[in-house]
C-alpha cells in the first residue's frame, strides 16, 4: 500500500490553518496559540520524517563514540555504571550492523545510553578531580556535532537567532556520520 504520510500531514495543517483556527473563539487566545503550535510541528514532522532513521543512527553513533572513551574512567568511578554501559554498548554496535533496525530500537538505545552517561557524570562529583576532568571533556567535545544535528533538525521552527549558522538538514547527518 502506498504511503499517505506526507498528504496526510499536509492535510491537517491546513485544516488547522484554514478551518479550525479560525472556528476557535476569539476570546480563547490560549486555544489559538496552541493550535498554531501543533500545525508548526506538525509542519516540522513533514519536513523532517524522511530524515528520521538518519537522526536515530546518528545519536546512537554519537553515544557509542562517547561511550567507547570513557568506558575506561567509567570502571574507576563505578563498576555498575560501567558493568551497565559495557552491556549496552554490546547491544547498541549490534544494532547498528543490522539493516532492519528498527528507528524504535535505535532510539531507546540512544536514550540508554544518554542516561548511563548522565549517571556517570552525576557520579563523578565524588571522584578525583582529573579523573572528573577527563570524563567531562568526552562529554563537552561530543557536545557541538549533538548540537549541530538539533539544531539542523529543529531549525524549522524559526528559534534560531543565527539561522545562516546551522548546517543544512541534507548534510547534518552525513557531515557528522561516524
Amino acid at each position: 500500500m502506498a504511503d499517505h504520510t506526507d498528504n496526510a500531514l499536509r492535510a491537517a495543517i491546513r485544516a488547522l490553518d484554514e478551518v479550525i483556527y479560525d472556528a476557535i473563539d476569539p476570546n480563547h487566545p490560549l486555544a489559538h496559540e496552541q493550535t498554531k503550535l501543533v500545525s508548526k510541528y506538525l509542519q516540522l514532522i513533514l519536513s523532517r520524517h524522511a530524515y528520521a532513521h538518519d537522526r536515530h543512527q546518528f545519536e546512537l553513533s554519537h553515544y557509542i563514540e562517547m561511550s567507547e572513551q570513557v568506558k575506561v574512567d567509567a570502571n574507576l568511578v563505578s563498576p555498575a555504571i560501567s558493568l551497565a554501559l559495557d552491556e549496552t554498548l554490546a547491544k547498541a554496535r549490534e544494532l547498528q550492523k543490522l539493516s532492519s533496525t528498527r528507528d524504535f530500537d535505535l532510539q531507546a538505545c540512544s536514550q540508554k545510553l544518554a542516561a548511563l552517561l548522565t549517571a556517570l557524570v552525576r557520579t563523578t562529583a565524588t571522584v578525583d578531580h582529573e579523573l572528573r576532568k577527563r570524563i567531562e571533556k568526552v562529554i563537552l567535545s561530543g557536545s557541538k556535532a549533538f548540537l549541530d544535528a538539533q539544531r539542523a533538525w529543529f531549525l524549522p521552527q524559526g528559534w534560531e537567532s543565527k539561522p545562516e549558522m546551522v548546517p543544512p538538514i541534507d548534510q547534518v547527518f552525513q557531515m557528522n556520520d561516524r
